[in-house]
């Protein structure tokens, strides 16, 4: 436990360290895209409107870009006359146009006398020395009585998330000329823009309706607003054009015109609501103690306490983050924390697991020379169901046994009897467990399983049987070493049967197995044996025919009462039946002798190498010499075990 302390200890530490950098700072910036989402103010209130150069006044003027700027003095005359406060183009007029045009926008913003135009930063390098100029509009603009502020905001990684330098910014010449006195010194270190939601917050308008706004607009609509005019073309075709990536672009994938980027510095400056980023000092601070109380949650592992605890410390740190950022403007950047205690978490459940496997290693090699691997996985599991007894529940038993393996022994050095049976009962047991079942035990050279325990099997009368049909196949490779050896062949006869037995651990309280008791076990052994009157390789009770629902080609045998058994029995075998070999058995288990005796020669006629015709046809004359008693009710009583 030390050691995975420590190990956390150094976890946390790393991302402390980790969070100081530029590198992490990116990544963090995520977060602060979400928590903008997240808890959006709206723009409630703001005196702000937009007016775009969109694609609906391209498609209006049929006009190529750059427009007559005698429009845009238009504008300006238009915007003037319904009452703007502030009229801000941000677009660039560095080049001279024709004298016409020039003279119209000059004019237009001296009878203003409110407008801001936009200016933009000119970088320069001769190789050493990088240089920085601001470019103005022209000089007849500026003699008009424009102001002027640099429009484009610096990016922050890959998005635009800081507000620009305010000394000469566009959104501080904006405030100035609105009257709107802005306190730099009460702004944080490296401030963050506290968007008030996704494009088209703003109120917004198209500029051919601002150029019209009596047949498109509201009487009074401009009254005292604060107008910015700028490209707002859609995202897709013009990423070039004045559209940059926003906290938002996360959530739609569009990105915000320029314009509506600087609404934003704007109404954030005036109404306070610029996001400051916690200091290093106080995250670090935070971070220990999120260690500290994480190291403390998960220091006793439970999976159901331990997953609670990080839902809840996750849960705590990421709704503070926001209620920081939605109520005080605080950005907590809380991706290190989370990470941290995520971190945590992991290490903690990934030590109880190591401990556990150790322990559990512990107990296979202590008892792994006693018991059964079905055991040693229930104790580890359940050390509740280690106690002696069982439960009572339906299995598919099989049994199966070499015929003729005795005498074939006493032909051989018990080296390559051990050798043989080695490889036998290693194909068997493999088939077994390939199936799901669970191999019991060997007896000598009959081998006993069950499948439906200890793990549920709804399918376990067809893997039974499926595996009763593969170990006989498997017999091939048997029998081919023994021709290798010289001597005759084996033959294996199973015995299969689906019923309830009791299934549990079984034995002293020194020594037990995982085993299957009862009468079905009893029974499915009774029935490997009965293969000797049938001449076949595998027997299915009544039960696990009916278990396999037709998934299976099945030949009815007969229905016969065992030695020591009480209730009749409807045997099977695995294989397609001959035609006529239902209406044959039911002839002879109704004393029609005359009947069974044609329809068996049919099918012994049809199929010369039938093993049951011979013995249907024997019992047929026997009952014709010697007919059973008249309430004889067909079931053969088999005296041989």
């Amino acid at each position: 436990m030390i050691r995975r302390f420590g190990l956390a200890i150094l976890a946390w530490a790393m991302l402390g360290l980790l969070s100081l950098t530029p590198w992490w700072e990116r990544i963090e910036e995520n977060n602060f895209d979400w928590l903008t989402i997240l808890s959006s103010p709206g723009t409630a209130g703001s005196p702000i409107t937009i007016v775009g150069i969109d694609e609906p006044s391209f498609a209006e003027f049929q006009h190529q870009w750059p427009w007559p700027r005698s429009m845009h003095a238009e504008l300006i005359d238009r915007l003037k006359e319904e009452g703007a406060k502030v009229i801000a183009l941000d677009v660039l007029f560095l080049e001279p146009s024709t004298p016409q045009a020039d003279a119209a926008l000059a004019d237009a913003i001296r009878r203003a006398g409110n407008v801001v135009l936009a200016a933009e930063w000119e970088q320069r390098s001769d190789g050493y020395i990088d240089q920085q100029r601001e470019i103005l509009p022209l000089r007849s603009l500026l003699d008009a009585g424009a102001t002027t502020g640099i429009a484009k905001v610096p990016l922050s990684g890959a998005c635009i998330r800081r507000f620009p330098s305010f000394d000469n910014a566009f959104g501080r010449t904006v405030l100035d000329a609105a009257g709107i006195s802005v306190d730099l010194a009460q702004l944080p270190q490296r401030p963050m823009i506290r968007y008030a939601g996704p494009a088209k917050s703003f109120s917004y308008v198209s500029y051919y309706q601002a150029l019209n706004p009596r047949e498109f607009l509201p009487r009074g609509f401009f009254k005292d607003r604060i107008v910015l005019v700028g490209m707002y073309l859609d995202d897709a075709p013009q990423l070039g054009v004045d559209m940059y990536c926003t906290p938002y672009s996360w959530r739609n994938l569009r990105r915000m015109p320029g314009v509506e980027i600087n609404a934003n510095v704007i109404d954030a400056a005036m109404q306070r609501r610029v996001a400051a980023e916690l200091g290093q000092e106080s995250k670090l601070a935070l971070l220990a103690l999120l260690a500290l109380v994480s190291l403390a949650a998960f220091r006793q592992w439970s999976p159901v306490r331990a997953s609670l605890s990080l839902l809840l410390l996750a849960g705590a740190t990421a709704g503070a983050s926001w209620a920081l950022f939605a109520f005080a403007n605080l950005w907590w950047p809380v991706f290190a924390p989370l990470a941290g205690i995520f971190t945590s978490w992991l290490g903690s459940g990934a030590g109880a697991f190591l401990e556990e496997r150790r322990k559990r290693a512990e107990v296979r090699r202590a008892f792994g020379h006693y018991v059964s691997p079905a055991v040693i996985e229930q104790m580890l599991a359940q050390p509740e169901r280690l106690r002696l007894g069982g439960e009572r529940r339906e299995v598919t038993l099989l049994f199966s046994d070499l015929a003729g393996f005795t005498s074939i022994s006493e032909k051989l050095e018990p080296e390559e009897v051990a050798e043989i049976m080695n490889f036998y009962l290693t194909e068997m047991a493999a088939i077994v467990i390939g199936s799901n079942g669970t191999l019991d035990k060997f007896i000598g050279d009959a081998v006993m399983a069950f499948w439906n325990a200890p793990l549920d099997d709804p399918e376990h009368a067809l893997h039974a049987c499926e595996a009763a049909m593969k170990m006989q196949q498997a017999m091939q490779a048997v029998n081919d070493a023994l021709r290798k050896k010289g001597v005759a062949e084996l033959s294996m006869r199973i015995g299969v049967h689906t019923g309830m037995a009791v299934v549990g651990n079984m034995g002293s309280t020194d020594r037990f197995d995982y085993t299957a008791i009862g009468d079905s076990v009893n029974l499915a052994s009774r029935l490997e044996g009965a293969n000797k009157v049938y001449g076949t390789g595998i027997l299915l009770s009544g039960s696990t025919a009916d278990a396999l629902r037709g998934r299976v080609p099945l030949r009815r045998l007969d229905r016969i009462r065992l030695k020591g058994k009480s209730e009749a029995v409807d045997v099977w075998t695995p294989g397609t039946a001959p035609e006529g070999n239902d209406e044959a058995i039911a002839a002879w288990q109704s004393h029609n002798w005359d009947e069974s005796e044609r329809l068996w020669k049919e099918i012994r006629a049809a199929n010369p190498a039938d093993v049951l015709a011979p013995l249907y046809l024997e019992r047929t004359a026997a009952a014709t010499l010697r007919p059973p008693e008249a309430d004889w009710d067909g079931v053969v009583t088999l005296d041989a075990k």
